[in-house]
């Protein structure tokens, strides 16, 4: 917003000023015309007092004393105004017209009452002291002049009241006062009002000046503190430059990575100083071609693939090549070849080059042990696993022979070594030289190798030294191949045609490959053991297997013969026996061949599980039959006891393919069991029911004895058994649950046993979904 500055503020013409602007010149105004009013406003009542008490008033005294409440009243408004001036001063700065309007009523109000010393003192019977007035009066005008003509409102407000008062008495003393000083005076206020315009004018003009002086000396601190801190910027930012230029520098100079920077046409006109590292001097290829470092084969390949290239950016060319150094050693590189021609910054080609020939190495001999192991697992030859190591370290330098002795309790079984001659192998093999000594026992114990740099200075067997002295051999290092456990299984010997101390390298080479050579020798070794074993269990097996056929002939037979007659005996089919002793005799016999026959039926049971040659016949059954043949045969040993067995069988539940014989043999051990351990007047619950997954579970559950917590796994053992022999319990063998447990699981399904100690037990057995013979479901035998 903008306002304009016209003749009410003593401007000639309209002149924009913006309104912050044209505010702050009028509240600054505001403050210097009330400061200074405020500075000379305690004069008017005592002026006032003087007057009425040295004057004399034809009016009552309670005028004059009127007329100085009044004085004091206008004295009182000008320091109210101030305050609240003041007290909110961003109100009078939001709004300064406002106050000037309230301020100029004040100064109006003060005019009136002070030309008021006029009439009130008027006396025409003493002229002098009307006259007295009036000139009182023209002072006060002038000095309006001088002090209210910041704000030309203001002053024509204070003004006024003087030119009527004036006026008047301009006519009421004709014979003093000639009536002509009436229109001087107009004359003379007209001439103090343009003067206070042209002043008013002037103080608006300084006033606006100073403000843009302000402004312009703000912007110019504003411009100042700028470009200081530019300056400190464009400082900090060279030092970075400057700093990050040095941490650039000594990066590429002390890098591994060398670094090439070449011109448009490919020559090389910058080498870092890391280029050192792979054998360069950094300034004497400089204009050197780059494609003339390159082997011949890399290079037709580099300038292919950037010939094919037309748009940029292109992509780089990596390339890993082995290559001859200036100082005559052969290395492998791995050079990143960029094309930047493009680019106006380099104009040229960068490569970055490292040296990777231990990396190679390393590569190489990870590759050379993975194709050693891969042949290992694929059962290849000892032998030939043994030449492919030697073959690995000779091939690593030309000067090198590799032997390799296999060691059995102590004696040389085999000697691999492809480029030695034969005399020496036989020699090795046939114990005329001891392994030993090349592990140079006499100063090194078991364990480690020996390193011979000169065999000829060397603490060495004279036979062995000979017989190397006449193949060519000077120098010789060895390690012993050992097993996990510690056992010498052999020695791996390098030997070279000079005198040499080897590398960490070629150590750390022999180290490795004696290594692969335990671990080949070792697993061959433990082959040959596990077939030995296997054989042994074959033997065994077959063993078993004969034993088993004669025990279920040579033991069945005879049981059978006793358990029929001893049967006919205790029933007297015959006839009386005599004596009562001989029926109980019987009937003792007839038990005990039961339990007997019991015992051999499981051993061989669980035999036949063990060797996996109980084959199941697979049929449809019904469960509920299997249940209630099983509650059959068990009811006559629970009427003994009083035990009641329950049937809780679901309805409707479908047949189930499965072994019949197997069925009725879980039920009834499990029943067997259950009437055994629970006591008289027990109860025992027999239950089967559709599981939630969709198979069948069916359950025994009593309320006997229960299996300690700490038995539970023991009693799935063949021969666990939770009681011993001396309880009120009979025994059996310990096989029942094992049988049950291994019988449920050739049907593919679980057995689960829960048991707590005097409260009972609950064994539940799962057949999966598939055992299921459902009308709308095909059904397969397994």
């Amino acid at each position: 917003m903008r306002v304009q500055n016209g003749p009410e503020d003593g401007g000639a013409s309209a002149l924009e000023v913006p309104a912050d602007t044209y505010r702050r010149i009028r509240f600054d105004q505001i403050k210097r015309l009330v400061n200074g009013h405020i500075a000379v406003l305690p004069a008017l009542p005592l002026l006032s007092l003087f007057f009425a008490f040295f004057l004399e008033s034809t009016y009552p005294p309670f005028v004059p004393a009127l007329w100085v409440g009044a004085m004091c009243l206008h004295a009182a408004l000008v320091w109210g105004v101030r305050w609240m001036m003041q007290k909110d001063m961003a109100a009078v700065a939001a709004d300064p017209e406002k106050w000037a309007r309230l301020y100029g009523w004040t100064c109006l109000f003060g005019s009136f009452a002070w030309s008021a010393i006029v009439p009130v003192f008027w006396n025409p019977a003493v002229p002098e002291q009307s006259l007295y007035t009036l000139l009182v009066l023209i002072c006060t005008s002038f000095f309006t002049v001088t002090s209210m003509t910041t704000i030309p409102r203001v002053f024509v407000m204070s003004n006024l009241p003087y030119l009527i008062v004036m006026a008047a008495g301009a006519f009421a003393l004709p014979q003093i006062v000639n009536p002509v000083i009436f229109p001087i005076n107009v004359i003379v206020l007209c001439v103090n009002y343009f003067i206070a315009l042209r002043s008013a004018k002037r103080d608006f003009d300084n006033n606006l000046i100073h403000i843009a002086n302000e402004e312009l000396i703000g912007d110019l601190e504003r411009a100042r503190d700028i470009s200081e801190d530019a300056l400190a910027s464009a400082k900090r930012a060279n030092a970075d430059l400057s700093s990050q230029e040095e941490l650039f520098r000594a990066l590429v100079e002390n890098a591994k990575e060398g670094i090439i920077l070449t011109d448009q046409a490919g020559n090389i006109r910058y080498m870092s100083p890391s280029i050192k590292h792979l054998g360069y001097d950094a300034t004497t290829f400089l204009g050197v071609p780059l494609p003339d470092l390159i082997p011949p084969d890399t290079r037709r390949k580099a300038i292919e693939h950037f010939s094919l290239q037309t748009d940029a950016p292109y992509t780089p060319l990596l390339l890993t090549d082995q290559i001859l150094t200036p100082t005559g050693r052969r290395i492998w590189i791995e050079a990143r070849i960029t094309d930047m021609r493009h680019d106006p910054n380099v104009g040229g080609f960068i490569a970055n080059v490292r040296d990777v020939t231990e990396r190679k190495h390393i590569d190489d001999e990870l590759s050379e042990h993975l194709e050693i192991l891969n042949a290992l697992a694929q059962d290849a030859p000892l032998d030939t696993i043994l030449r492919r190591l030697t073959y690995d370290i000779e091939k690593t330098n030309p000067a090198l022979r590799a032997l390799l002795v296999t060691v059995e309790e102590g004696l040389p079984q085999s000697v691999v070594a492809p480029s030695l001659p034969r005399a020496i192998r036989d020699k090795l093999e046939s114990g005329e030289i001891s392994h030993d000594t090349l592990l140079h026992k006499r100063d090194m114990r078991l364990g480690q190798g020996a390193i011979v740099p000169d065999i000829g200075a060397g603490k060495v067997d004279a036979q062995l030294a000979g017989c190397l002295k006449q193949i060519g051999l000077r120098a010789f290092w060895s390690q012993p191949i050992v097993s996990r456990k510690g056992r010498l299984l052999g020695v791996l010997a390098v030997f070279h045609i000079q005198p040499h101390t080897p590398s960490t390298k070629e150590l750390s080479k022999t180290d490795g490959a004696a290594h692969l050579a335990g671990l080949a020798i070792e697993r061959r070794q433990s082959e040959g053991e596990l077939r030995e074993a296997m054989e042994r269990a074959e033997l065994a097996n077959r063993a078993k297997s004969r034993f088993l056929a004669t025990m279920s002939h040579e033991l069945r037979t005879p049981l059978n013969a006793i358990i029929g007659f001893s049967e006919i005996m205790h029933t007297q089919l015959f006839g009386p026996l005599g004596d009562r002793h001989y029926t109980d005799y019987a009937k003792d016999i007839l038990t005990s061949g039961r339990h007997l026959l019991s015992v051999i039926d499981d051993i061989l049971d669980i035999s036949k599980i063990e060797a996996g040659r109980y084959e199941l016949e697979a049929r449809e059954i019904a469960i509920g039959d299997a249940v209630e043949w099983s509650v059959l045969l068990t009811q006559p040993k629970a009427n003994e006891k009083h035990i009641t067995i329950m049937m809780e069988l679901a309805p409707d539940l479908p047949p189930i393919l499965a072994d019949l014989r197997a069925i009725r043999q879980i039920l009834l051990n499990l029943l067997s069991n259950a009437v055994k351990f629970t006591p008289e007047h027990g109860t025992i619950t027999i239950a089967a029911e559709r599981a939630a997954n969709g198979g069948l579970n069916f359950s025994v559950t009593d309320n006997g004895l229960g299996i300690p917590a700490d038995k539970i796994d023991y009693v799935m053992q063949p021969f666990g058994q939770a009681t011993n022999h001396t309880s009120e319990y009979q025994s059996g063998t310990g096989l029942g649950l094992p049988i049950c447990k291994s019988l449920i699981e050739m049907h593919n399904g679980r057995f689960t046993l829960e048991s707590e100690e005097g409260k009972g037990t609950r064994v539940t057995l799962w057949l999966p979904p598939e055992r299921l013979c459902l009308e709308d479901e095909p059904v397969a035998a397994s």
